[in-house]
This record gives C-alpha cells, sequence and structure tokens, in this order.
C-alpha cells in the first residue's frame, strides 16, 4: 500500500491525547481474517532530545460494506471493578453512542468469553465507524519509558491472545444488525 493513503488517516482522532494527531509508521495488510489493516500510529513528547519519549498505537481496520446500516458511531468498553476506585478489575462493560444498534451492544456484553479475555489483558477499547470501517484502538497508547533506547515498540509484540481477542470483536461487529 502507498504511503499518504487516506487509510492512514483513519482512528487518528484523539487517539493520542494531544491537538497533534500523531503520524501513521505505516499500514500493514493483513490477508485473513476480519481485520484488513494495522495502522501504527506514533507521537513523540518532550520539548528537548534528552526528555522525549515516544507513545504508540495500533489502530485496526475492519472493512465493512453494511456499516451505515448498523448506526453505531462509537463503542467503549469500560472495566467493572469490585470496589469503587481502586478495586481488582472483575468484568467489561460495553457502551456506546447508538441511534439503532443495541444488538452489537447486547452481543458485546454477552459475550463472556471475550470479556474475560479483555480483563486477563487489561484492554480497553474504543470503537468507532470512519468511512467504510470500523476503528478498533485501545483507549491507552503504548508509551515507551523516558531512557532513551531503554525498551523499543518492537519489540513488544502482540500475543496470539490478544489477536484472537481483537479479531473475536471484529467478527461480533459484522454480523450483520438484526
Amino acid at each position: 500500500m502507498e504511503r499518504g493513503s487516506k487509510l492512514e488517516e483513519l482512528g487518528r482522532g484523539y487517539a493520542l491525547g494531544s491537538r497533534d494527531k500523531g503520524s501513521s509508521l505505516g499500514l500493514l495488510e493483513i490477508q485473513r481474517g476480519p481485520i484488513r489493516w494495522l495502522n501504527i500510529l506514533e507521537h513523540i513528547y518532550g520539548s528537548s532530545l534528552h526528555h522525549q519519549r515516544a507513545a504508540y498505537l495500533n489502530v485496526y481496520l475492519v472493512p465493512d460494506r453494511d456499516i451505515v446500516k448498523k448506526r453505531c458511531k462509537k463503542v467503549e468498553s469500560s472495566q467493572v471493578r469490585s470496589k469503587r476506585f481502586f478495586g481488582r478489575v472483575v468484568g467489561i462493560r460495553w457502551k456506546a453512542e447508538c441511534v439503532e444498534g443495541e444488538d452489537l451492544i447486547e452481543r458485546l456484553n454477552s459475550d463472556l468469553q471475550l470479556n474475560s479475555l479483555l480483563v486477563e489483558l487489561g484492554e480497553q477499547l474504543v470503537i468507532s465507524q470512519e468511512l467504510d470501517f470500523w476503528v478498533i484502538k485501545p483507549k491507552h497508547p503504548y508509551v515507551e519509558p523516558w531512557l532513551p533506547r531503554q525498551s523499543s515498540f518492537w519489540g513488544r509484540q502482540m500475543s496470539q491472545r490478544q489477536w484472537d481477542c481483537y479479531s473475536a470483536i471484529a467478527q461480533q461487529l459484522l454480523k450483520p444488525a438484526s
């Protein structure tokens, strides 16, 4: 895929928590499965060279021709805790801004295997509609430590369980609205 594609713009929004929306390091095309592209975003924080750190965000793109019929603009997962602020995470609850499409929220909330996997992985996600795509991204980017070269984003690999989790969410998104 050529650099500068419109797909590189998807998912940039407020993703990295600043007015600068970050820059795309590139798109990875995925041959099989519901997730077709992975866009890696980077944002550099800090004013001087010695105090800079980078935040990275993986944005998963799921094409859907019937997305207009689903009419659910933004879906978020939130953690349910055993105690109000500092309790351990015991579950996931999905919420959405939907005109229609409560069936999607019901499907996500009732998928116990998916939700227990999200709890285990500590993942919180934001799902939005942009053009003809579902955009799945973590609520919080991975932030590289302050010390340069001590850790690398490229050394932090996605586990098979994380990939299975994102694929299961994508499959739920692609199910026809009832």
